[in-house]
């Protein structure tokens, strides 16, 4: 069991699932790993969106982030947790 943040590790919705396939997809970077031992990636976030509203994509960009598998850099990038 993984936590960050105080959030535990949750099973993710199938539309999260999508999302955080299609963030992978569009990393930028190499891997980085944060103090804590979390392993992070930079994603260009407007590759990400796809046919998902701007609503849509950032409410699922928000329930990512509450879980603790997603951080924003700012309004193009963000980053994404890898899964262990």
């Amino acid at each position: 069991m993984n936590e960050l943040n105080g959030v535990e590790d949750a099973e993710m919705t199938d539309a999260q699932e999508k999302l955080f396939a299609d963030l992978l997809l569009n990393t930028e970077s190499a891997a980085v790993t944060d103090s804590d031992g979390y392993v992070w990636r930079t994603v260009y976030l407007q590759n990400a969106q796809g046919m998902r509203s701007k609503q849509q994509f950032g409410g699922l960009l928000k329930t990512l982030q509450n879980a603790g598998r997603y951080r924003p850099l700012d309004t193009d990038f963000g980053e994404i947790r890898m899964l262990s």
